[in-house]
């Protein structure tokens, strides 16, 4: 067996006896650069059962049936997006399983996380084992669920545990926005004091408990003012979510947290307030993790003027300042994950006015591509891109070593990369459903994923699906290595 022995820059590893431990390779993956979170390693990859089993130099690799020339590019790790709504069951028009890891596939994601906000809501066993065999027969890439931890879901949560949920979502604010209070029954927290039941108990499981936090008075105070001025431009919805309602709600998880030792991650984070929370609660090794979203770092309020309610998100585009206080926070370890918080919705409940138009954008594949992007443009290096993408996500929710990496054993979930290839982003060259909603439609991209293999099977080659539905697994929390 080749063992992996990390060194620096372009070092190659150890290798002794490869045919006795394997005697042939599905696929071989040659000449490119392999990218770790610490590292750049001239590498060759060679695959077998869907497995990472060798690195080193193909030459001293047993035959394989398949060889891929990744001569001139980067081969990264598989992302991993840990927030995404698929909407299924309950509503095919704005996705499906299908479209939405055809979606993954196409930018580079191979795992997704989806959300527990569906028809059923996932708040009982019965119903997340159900949704993961109705999403296995769909999807095209691996995946894990969430379920709902509210104040009316508190006596299921054991039980979700144990049937195998990746991760618990609760929601702080209730403010409703017509067209979507259907989907949260059981994630919603009733009264500021249930909160503290909600998070004793999904601390008892071990598993990640993900926040949406906005403190639902301050929301509501705000949305009733901004309304009352007669607000009705995009940037009115800016305003009505103001960011003190987010720290304010991060300062109470990150305390109670504290008290009942739960593994809280904060989700879709957007304030520099955050950023200076967490920094603080690590500071004094505190467990807690969080994640921010790619439209945060490369859009702000300014462009809820040319975009329109297709920018309409929750929590909000900001300013240009706090957008530097998250990309310092990515670059600087605080925050740990990046994400797509990927919600599509059709175009009619897009194209209303702000205060009634479908909050969220559709955005999955073009995550990877935009981040390249900025990798090209100095924003981030190329390892902090898969620290924050696939090794950290991996971790956080119990992933890892499956998931995550190209270490020998892991899965060989893994995406090609040219780092000299500019694209235009076209909404109508998208896998999503609601492609016709993007907020990134007409922007030049350097850098894109031209290969996606899951478990050693290409899903995706030069932008074409390959494979079919089914071939996605389901993922469940491996709690004893975390």
């Amino acid at each position: 067996m080749v063992c992996f022995i990390p060194g620096g820059q372009s070092r190659w590893v150890i290798e002794s006896d490869t045919a006795m431990w394997v005697p042939h390779l599905d696929i071989v993956v040659r000449g490119g650069i392999v990218i770790t979170s610490r590292e750049l390693l001239r590498l060759d990859v060679g695959i077998a059962g869907g497995k990472v089993v060798l690195l080193g130099s193909s030459s001293h690799f047993p035959a394989a049936d398949k060889s891929i020339d990744a001569t001139g590019k980067l081969v990264l790790p598989g992302a991993i997006d840990t927030h995404v709504h698929f909407r299924d069951p309950g509503f095919p028009d704005r996705e499906d399983f299908q479209s939405g890891t055809r979606a993954a596939a196409a930018g580079g994601v191979t795992t997704v996380v989806d959300m527990p906000n569906t028809v059923p809501t996932v708040v009982e066993g019965e119903t997340l084992k159900g949704k993961a065999e109705s999403c296995q027969k769909k999807a095209h890439v691996d995946f894990g669920l969430y379920a709902g931890a509210g104040t009316d879901s508190i006596p299921q949560i054991p039980e979700l545990a144990g049937a195998g949920a990746i991760a618990f979502k609760t929601l702080m604010a209730n403010y409703p926005t017509p067209g979507r209070e259907p989907e949260f029954r059981g994630l919603h927290l009733k009264s500021d004091d249930s909160i503290i039941d909600v998070i004793e108990a999904v601390a008892k499981t071990g598993i990640t408990h993900v926040f949406h936090c906005e403190t639902d008075y301050m929301i509501r105070h705000a949305v009733e003012r901004t309304k009352a001025q007669g607000r009705k431009d995009p940037a009115a919805h800016v305003d009505s979510r103001p960011s003190y309602a987010e720290a304010d709600a991060i300062s109470r998880v990150l305390l109670l947290g504290r008290a009942y030792n739960d593994r809280v991650h904060i989700a879709h984070m957007s304030t520099s307030e955050g950023v200076e929370l967490i920094q603080n609660e690590k500071k004094h090794g505190f467990r807690v993790s969080c994640e921010t979203c790619v439209h945060y770092l490369l859009l702000t309020r300014d462009d809820m003027n040319r975009l329109g309610t297709k920018a309409k998100i929750q929590p909000p585009l900001r300013d240009e300042a706090t957008q530097e206080a998250l990309w310092n926070g990515i670059n600087d370890g605080t925050i740990d994950s990046l994400c797509s918080d990927h919600s599509p919705f059709t175009l009619e409940e897009k194209n209303r006015d702000i205060w009634n138009a479908l909050p969220g954008a559709p955005d999955l594949e073009n995550m990877i591509p935009l981040m390249l992007d900025s990798v090209n443009r100095g924003r981030l290096a190329i390892t902090k891109l898969v620290e924050i993408s696939s090794e950290r996500p991996a971790k956080i929710f119990h992933m890892f070593p499956k998931k995550g990496h190209l270490g020998i054993g892991a899965d060989a979930d893994l995406i090609i990369v040219d780092m000299k290839l500019e694209k235009t982003i076209r909404a109508q060259k998208m896998q999503t459903r609601g492609r016709e909603s993007t907020i990134f439609d007409g922007r030049m991209v350097k850098g894109w994923p031209i290969m996606t293999l899951v478990r050693g099977q290409v899903v995706m080659k030069d932008s074409e699906m390959m494979g079919s539905p089914g071939q996605g697994e389901w993922i469940t929390p491996n709690l004893k290595l975390s």
